[in-house]
């Protein structure tokens, strides 16, 4: 019998959630905990950002699980970064790269949920859960300089209608105009921000772009 198949993908500058039919994922994450951690210092800027999030992020997931936050400082940040490395499905190449890579090339993001669906398959054990992972709904969480291949994900990436939300952190600081179009042309997503002084003309400009295209914001 197949089993029903969900999963979370960790990648440098940005986090990707995949889950099956919003029914199974409920009954998934159901009852369940969800750990987030940061390098930052508790008090620090992300620090906030990282408890605003396990604060709020689970009334937006079926399910409504519970999420904790924890701190895992030293080392200059290896040390959460081995973290997500190692108990976490990571494809990057360059954690430490925040540049969009290939991912401003035409339909390379869509490349990059095949490969994940390729290699989360084999980690299943199992090739008819290829199918689900397939179709699978994605979420891109991005931070800081993520927001760039984040927006090109969105403008050039071929995901089409699974791209389903976006949160950033402490990012926008350019290419507002691909945000504003995705959003324009799929009503049904979500977009979050959380952000401070250093991106607030951008997110004001973001906003602006959005009423233009007859978004409410």
């Amino acid at each position: 019998m197949l089993r029903r198949t969900r999963a979370v993908i960790v990648v440098a500058g940005a986090l990707t959630l995949l889950a099956a039919h919003r029914a199974d994922a409920a009954d998934f994450y159901a009852a369940k905990t969800i750990t987030i951690s940061t390098y930052g210092a508790p008090g620090d800027s992300y620090d906030a950002y990282m408890r605003l999030l396990a604060r709020h992020y689970g009334r937006h997931i079926p399910g409504n699980p519970r999420f904790i936050a924890i701190n895992q400082t030293g080392a200059g940040g290896l040390v959460a970064i081995n973290h997500a490395a190692l108990v976490a499905p990571q494809f990057a190449v360059d954690a430490l790269d925040s540049s969009s890579g290939h991912f401003w090339e035409p339909g390379v993001f869509a490349k990059f949920l095949d490969e994940a669906a390729e290699r989360l398959t084999k980690l299943h054990g199992d090739a008819r859960a290829r199918a689900v992972f397939d179709r699978a709904p994605v979420v891109i969480v991005a931070y800081s300089g993520g927001y760039n291949p984040a927006a090109f994900a969105l403008a050039l990436g071929g995901a089409g209608q699974r791209v389903q939300g976006i949160v950033l952190f402490d990012g926008l600081f350019a290419e507002i105009d691909k945000f504003a179009d995705w959003l324009a042309k799929r009503p049904p997503a979500f977009f979050f921000s959380a952000y401070g002084k250093a991106a607030r003309a951008e997110h004001a400009e973001l906003q602006r772009m959005l009423t233009e295209r007859g978004v409410s914001a």
